[in-house]
Protein backbone atom coordinates (compact mmCIF):
# COMPACT_ATOMS: atom_id res chain seq x y z
CA UNK A 1 0.00 0.00 0.00
CA UNK A 2 2.64 2.39 1.08
CA UNK A 3 4.20 1.91 -3.08
CA UNK A 4 0.71 2.62 -4.28
CA UNK A 5 0.38 5.78 -1.78
CA UNK A 6 2.98 7.95 -4.13
CA UNK A 7 0.88 6.90 -7.07
CA UNK A 8 -2.39 7.57 -6.05
CA UNK A 9 -1.29 11.18 -4.91
CA UNK A 10 0.08 11.99 -8.30
CA UNK A 11 -2.93 10.76 -10.21
CA UNK A 12 -5.21 12.92 -7.46
CA UNK A 13 -2.72 16.01 -8.30
CA UNK A 14 -3.01 15.35 -12.26
CA UNK A 15 -6.89 15.15 -12.08
CA UNK A 16 -7.14 18.03 -9.52
CA UNK A 17 -4.76 20.32 -12.13
CA UNK A 18 -7.12 19.05 -14.69
CA UNK A 19 -10.00 20.29 -12.81
CA UNK A 20 -9.02 23.13 -12.67
CA UNK A 21 -7.72 24.01 -16.64
CA UNK A 22 -10.74 22.95 -17.66
CA UNK A 23 -12.55 25.59 -15.27
CA UNK A 24 -10.41 28.58 -15.92
CA UNK A 25 -8.93 27.83 -19.40
CA UNK A 26 -11.34 29.00 -22.22
CA UNK A 27 -13.03 26.76 -24.61
CA UNK A 28 -11.94 26.56 -28.52
CA UNK A 29 -15.37 28.69 -29.22
CA UNK A 30 -14.57 31.59 -26.81
CA UNK A 31 -11.16 31.78 -28.40
CA UNK A 32 -12.51 32.28 -31.36
CA UNK A 33 -14.81 34.39 -30.46
CA UNK A 34 -12.11 36.44 -28.45
CA UNK A 35 -9.94 36.05 -31.79
CA UNK A 36 -12.91 37.65 -33.82
CA UNK A 37 -13.35 40.79 -31.73
CA UNK A 38 -16.57 39.41 -30.08
CA UNK A 39 -17.42 39.42 -26.41
CA UNK A 40 -17.05 35.74 -24.99
CA UNK A 41 -20.90 34.50 -24.12
CA UNK A 42 -20.52 35.06 -19.98
CA UNK A 43 -20.08 38.57 -20.94
CA UNK A 44 -23.06 38.86 -23.87
CA UNK A 45 -25.35 37.21 -21.19
CA UNK A 46 -25.77 40.49 -19.22
CA UNK A 47 -26.18 41.91 -22.74
CA UNK A 48 -28.53 39.94 -24.25
CA UNK A 49 -30.54 39.93 -20.83
CA UNK A 50 -30.44 44.43 -21.60
CA UNK A 51 -31.62 43.69 -24.50
CA UNK A 52 -34.82 41.85 -23.28
CA UNK A 53 -35.26 43.86 -21.06
CA UNK A 54 -35.17 46.80 -23.60
CA UNK A 55 -37.59 44.86 -25.90
CA UNK A 56 -39.92 44.86 -23.06
CA UNK A 57 -39.75 48.91 -22.54
CA UNK A 58 -40.00 49.55 -26.54
CA UNK A 59 -42.96 47.49 -26.24
CA UNK A 60 -44.52 49.51 -23.64
CA UNK A 61 -43.83 52.37 -24.84
CA UNK A 62 -44.79 51.34 -28.34
CA UNK A 63 -48.01 50.73 -26.69
CA UNK A 64 -48.16 53.90 -25.02
CA UNK A 65 -47.76 55.72 -28.34
CA UNK A 66 -50.13 53.24 -29.79
CA UNK A 67 -52.76 54.68 -27.64
CA UNK A 68 -51.82 58.54 -27.82
CA UNK A 69 -52.26 58.20 -31.89
CA UNK A 70 -55.41 56.32 -30.96
CA UNK A 71 -56.63 59.60 -29.21
CA UNK A 72 -55.66 62.05 -31.41
CA UNK A 73 -51.95 63.05 -29.72
CA UNK A 74 -49.79 61.14 -32.71
CA UNK A 75 -50.21 64.39 -35.18
CA UNK A 76 -46.73 66.12 -33.00
CA UNK A 77 -44.56 62.97 -34.36
CA UNK A 78 -45.53 63.89 -37.80
CA UNK A 79 -45.04 67.30 -37.47
CA UNK A 80 -41.65 66.33 -35.62
CA UNK A 81 -40.29 64.21 -39.14
CA UNK A 82 -41.54 66.89 -41.32
CA UNK A 83 -39.13 69.24 -39.62
CA UNK A 84 -36.44 66.72 -39.41
CA UNK A 85 -36.61 66.17 -43.11
CA UNK A 86 -36.90 69.71 -43.76
CA UNK A 87 -33.36 70.17 -41.73
CA UNK A 88 -32.04 67.08 -42.86
CA UNK A 89 -32.44 68.67 -46.41
CA UNK A 90 -31.05 71.55 -46.09
CA UNK A 91 -27.29 71.19 -46.67
CA UNK A 92 -27.88 69.39 -49.95
CA UNK A 93 -30.65 71.92 -51.41
CA UNK A 94 -29.88 72.49 -54.76
CA UNK A 95 -30.49 75.27 -57.06
CA UNK A 96 -30.93 75.07 -60.80
CA UNK A 97 -29.18 77.96 -62.82
CA UNK A 98 -29.34 79.29 -66.53
CA UNK A 99 -26.06 78.82 -68.52
CA UNK A 100 -27.79 79.79 -71.51
CA UNK A 101 -28.04 79.15 -75.33
CA UNK A 102 -25.48 78.25 -78.14
CA UNK A 103 -25.91 77.86 -81.85
CA UNK A 104 -22.66 76.09 -83.19
CA UNK A 105 -22.08 75.09 -86.90
CA UNK A 106 -19.40 72.06 -86.76
CA UNK A 107 -17.60 70.93 -89.95
CA UNK A 108 -16.60 67.68 -90.29
CA UNK A 109 -13.94 66.95 -92.63
CA UNK A 110 -14.11 63.16 -92.43
CA UNK A 111 -17.29 62.80 -93.12
CA UNK A 112 -17.29 66.32 -95.22
CA UNK A 113 -20.52 67.08 -93.39
CA UNK A 114 -21.36 70.12 -91.75
CA UNK A 115 -23.93 69.86 -88.01
CA UNK A 116 -25.56 72.62 -87.08
CA UNK A 117 -25.67 72.62 -83.48
CA UNK A 118 -28.58 74.11 -80.89
CA UNK A 119 -29.19 73.78 -77.68
CA UNK A 120 -29.56 75.01 -74.21
CA UNK A 121 -27.64 74.25 -71.26
CA UNK A 122 -28.80 74.42 -67.68
CA UNK A 123 -26.84 73.10 -64.64
CA UNK A 124 -27.04 72.69 -60.83
CA UNK A 125 -25.46 74.20 -57.83
CA UNK A 126 -25.89 74.09 -53.85
CA UNK A 127 -28.34 76.67 -52.91
CA UNK A 128 -25.99 78.02 -50.25
CA UNK A 129 -23.48 78.83 -53.60
CA UNK A 130 -25.40 79.94 -56.09
CA UNK A 131 -24.48 83.96 -56.05
CA UNK A 132 -20.82 83.27 -55.48
CA UNK A 133 -21.41 80.83 -58.78
CA UNK A 134 -23.74 83.69 -60.87
CA UNK A 135 -20.81 86.09 -60.22
CA UNK A 136 -17.90 83.83 -61.72
CA UNK A 137 -19.69 82.80 -64.12
CA UNK A 138 -20.50 86.79 -65.23
CA UNK A 139 -16.93 87.59 -64.81
CA UNK A 140 -15.53 84.24 -66.45
CA UNK A 141 -18.72 84.30 -69.14
CA UNK A 142 -16.71 84.50 -72.32
CA UNK A 143 -14.07 81.47 -71.16
CA UNK A 144 -16.91 79.34 -70.52
CA UNK A 145 -18.52 79.77 -73.48
CA UNK A 146 -15.18 79.33 -75.31
CA UNK A 147 -14.59 76.36 -73.76
CA UNK A 148 -18.41 75.11 -74.68
CA UNK A 149 -17.70 75.90 -78.06
CA UNK A 150 -14.00 73.80 -78.31
CA UNK A 151 -16.11 70.71 -76.73
CA UNK A 152 -19.29 70.57 -79.10
CA UNK A 153 -16.49 71.25 -82.49
CA UNK A 154 -13.87 68.68 -81.12
CA UNK A 155 -17.23 66.11 -80.38
CA UNK A 156 -18.24 63.52 -83.37
CA UNK A 157 -21.67 62.19 -84.32
CA UNK A 158 -21.82 59.48 -81.78
CA UNK A 159 -21.42 62.08 -79.32
CA UNK A 160 -24.65 64.27 -80.53
CA UNK A 161 -26.56 60.62 -80.99
CA UNK A 162 -26.03 59.43 -77.68
CA UNK A 163 -29.46 59.45 -76.03
CA UNK A 164 -27.96 60.78 -72.30
CA UNK A 165 -25.75 63.04 -74.35
CA UNK A 166 -23.74 61.91 -71.30
CA UNK A 167 -19.91 62.46 -72.88
CA UNK A 168 -20.77 65.81 -73.74
CA UNK A 169 -22.29 66.77 -70.17
CA UNK A 170 -18.97 65.43 -68.17
CA UNK A 171 -16.70 67.29 -70.87
CA UNK A 172 -18.49 70.52 -70.20
CA UNK A 173 -18.88 70.45 -66.25
CA UNK A 174 -15.42 69.47 -65.73
CA UNK A 175 -14.51 72.43 -67.89
CA UNK A 176 -17.12 74.91 -66.51
CA UNK A 177 -15.83 74.40 -62.89
CA UNK A 178 -12.17 74.67 -64.21
CA UNK A 179 -13.16 77.51 -66.00
CA UNK A 180 -14.67 79.09 -62.86
CA UNK A 181 -11.28 78.45 -60.32
CA UNK A 182 -14.05 76.41 -58.32
CA UNK A 183 -15.96 73.07 -58.49
CA UNK A 184 -19.18 74.63 -57.74
CA UNK A 185 -21.58 73.77 -60.87
CA UNK A 186 -22.34 69.86 -59.43
CA UNK A 187 -24.48 68.44 -62.72
CA UNK A 188 -25.50 69.79 -66.60
CA UNK A 189 -28.29 69.46 -68.06
CA UNK A 190 -29.80 70.00 -71.83
CA UNK A 191 -33.35 71.23 -71.59
CA UNK A 192 -33.23 71.23 -75.45
CA UNK A 193 -30.50 70.18 -77.69
CA UNK A 194 -31.18 69.55 -81.63
CA UNK A 195 -28.35 69.49 -84.83
CA UNK A 196 -28.93 69.24 -88.16
CA UNK A 197 -26.54 67.81 -90.66
CA UNK A 198 -26.17 68.96 -94.47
Amino acid sequence: MSKLLPIILVIVVLIGQGVIAFLFVPSAAEVAAVANGEAPAAAEEPVAEEAHGDAHGDAHVGGHEAEAEAHGGGHGGGHGEEAGDEHAAEPHETTEVDLGGFKITVFQPAANTTLFVDFHLSGTVKTAQAGEFKHLLEANQFKFRDQVNVIIRSSGMEDFTDAGLGLLKNQILEKTNRALGKPLLISVAFPEFSFIEQ
